[in-house]
């Protein structure tokens, strides 16, 4: 799986190309359907009559067989239900926004690869994505798993993820509740590189008896771990510098938490009533 940016000097389509309409409250335009025959690439333009795209409708592409690639407009906000729905030959879409997925807007894609995302996708939690991923994403998204353009991002998992998963090599950041609620996990591990956990990162994971954090940690965020029932030991290097308000909130009363002496971790620990390890620098 690659991710590229959308490419800002690809020629959009004309206007005459779409059936559209302005929307009633007169702040944009929603894309109705697609007028070009056998057409196998469109770039949506990101204005129509001075106003910007900001909707696919329902339905606007559905059974575009010759379709396969299709760049998406800088401001759009909504995509519509099945507005891509069957478009058996797309390989590539391009956003440059997060917008809002309608119910099977990209099911049966079937030859869909490739996806490029914003590098402020972590946004995608709050537009919906995951209620609305289908079957297509799920492959092409390293079996579920969506990440920032450039990789150090891990941004969101879905829930029906396998029990081991292995963070790959030069992520950065876990993103806000990008494990939330995954009650299948039980084991994580984590690269070097990583330098933060976000809110609620792993909060509600169920299942989870080891997760292996980086000595380079530098932050974990408020209510990471929050209801980490199954968590007995979580050890820390001396890089942490920052522990977010109930980061461990509603996990066992046995969680050991291990780093060496001096650290936050121990001063967090003596402040919150949790058990507490030292260990070698």
């Amino acid at each position: 799986m690659t991710f590229s940016p959308s490419p800002a000097d690809r020629v959009p389509n004309l206007s005459s190309d779409f059936k559209y309409k302005v929307l009633k409250t007169g702040t944009g335009v929603s894309i109705r359907k697609f007028l070009v025959p056998n057409a196998t690439a469109v770039v949506i333009p990101n204005e129509i009559d001075g106003l910007p795209v900001v909707e696919i409708g329902p339905r606007a592409f559905e059974n575009r067989d010759s379709l396969t690639s299709v760049a998406l407009p800088s401001q759009l906000a909504t995509v519509g239900e099945r507005a891509f729905y069957s478009c058996s030959s797309l390989t590539k879409v391009d956003f440059f926004t997060i917008p809002k997925f309608g119910k099977e807007a990209f099911y049966a894609c079937e030859a869909l690869t490739t996806v490029a995302l914003p590098v402020d996708a972590e946004t995608l939690r709050t537009a919906g994505f995951e209620l609305s991923l289908n079957r297509p994403f799920y492959e092409i998204f390293d079996s579920c798993v969506v990440f920032s353009v450039d990789g150090k991002t891990l941004i969101k998992t879905c829930r029906q993820r396998n029990a081991k998963y292995v963070v790959p090599d030069g992520v950065e950041a876990i993103a806000d509740y990008a494990f939330a609620h995954c009650h299948t996990l039980t084991n994580v591990a984590h690269p070097n590189s990583l330098r933060r956990i976000g809110v609620e990162a792993f909060a509600f994971c169920a299942e989870p008896k080891k997760i292996a954090i980086p000595d380079g940690l530098e932050t974990v965020g408020p209510w990471a771990f929050l209801g980490g029932r199954t968590l007995r030991t979580l050890r820390f290097g001396a890089a942490l510098r920052e522990i977010g308000p109930n980061a461990f909130e509603k996990c066992s009363s046995s969680l050991t938490l291990s780093a060496p002496k001096g650290s936050v971790v121990e001063q967090y620990a003596k402040e919150n009533n949790r058990r507490f390890r030292p260990r070698r620098r």
